[in-house]
């Protein structure tokens, strides 16, 4: 008996570590990825049957919809005035004065985008700051309606975001590869050239990784196991009464 309990124990005690080791090394990857590249692996979603080739060409149109810079109107010459003072604002030494222009600045419609976005560039760090987010905020408020659409088809948006996003960062990694090879050779303008095209595509990641925090919160917590049942094709078990 002695005998077989201790041949029980040494076997628990290697499946614990070899169990052990498997977390562990999963883990040490993933801080690896986080400490090369700041970003954390993306776990994928798990392909559904269910989902049809009308809605991934459904999720791509609507992607290239979020994608693309919401069009900057002609505003008014009563919105042109209100945004130059909001603009001077928010250059103002008083905190509470430039905290309400942010304010004011946001609820401004898509009409207002090109002069903030001409405001964004100005060589004060303060304005050029404010008017960037109060672009930024009139766009994402320009795409709720694509938000929605999205969300309406999750689990389809779910998995061609993601390959989106890989693909994304994969030619961002490339570009950079580019990047770094042309300064060795001392090719600048190849150099330059390179580095833009990896700031474009670090630019669309962060876009789609914005978009995915919004649409996947839409299927946790809507059911029993909705937001599993989504992300991994596993639904949890149905409450007892």
């Amino acid at each position: 008996m002695a005998t077989m309990l201790g041949q029980t124990k040494s076997w628990v005690w290697w499946l614990a570590g070899a169990l052990c080791a498997m977390v562990f090394s999963a883990a040490a990857k993933a801080g690896e990825m986080v400490a090369k590249y700041g970003v954390r692996p993306i776990r994928p979603p798990i392909d559904n049957p269910a989902i049809t080739d009308e809605q991934k060409q459904k999720v791509e149109k609507l992607l290239a919809d979020y994608l693309t810079p919401p069009a900057a109107g002609e505003p008014a010459a009563e919105l042109k005035a209100t945004v130059e003072k909001l603009v001077k604002d928010f250059a103002s030494a008083d905190f509470k004065t430039r905290e309400d222009a942010s304010v004011q600045a946001a609820k401004q419609g898509p009409a207002a985008l090109g002069l903030f976005r001409e405001a964004a560039k100005s060589k004060d760090p303060e304005v050029a700051s404010r008017a960037g987010a109060a672009a930024a905020a009139i766009e994402n408020a320009a795409r709720l309606t694509t938000v929605e659409e999205l969300k309406k088809v999750q689990a389809a948006a779910s998995q061609v975001i993601f390959q989106k996003l890989a693909e994304s960062r994969a030619a961002q990694a490339k570009a950079n590869e580019a990047a770094a090879a042309a300064d060795k050779a001392g090719n600048a303008d190849e150099a330059a050239k390179a580095r833009a095209e990896a700031a474009k595509c670090a630019e669309r990641t962060n876009a789609l990784s914005s978009l995915q925090r919004q649409i996947m919160p839409a299927a946790i917590g809507t059911g029993p196991g909705g937001g599993a049942v989504a992300l991994y094709g596993v639904r949890a078990p149905e409450p007892i009464d």
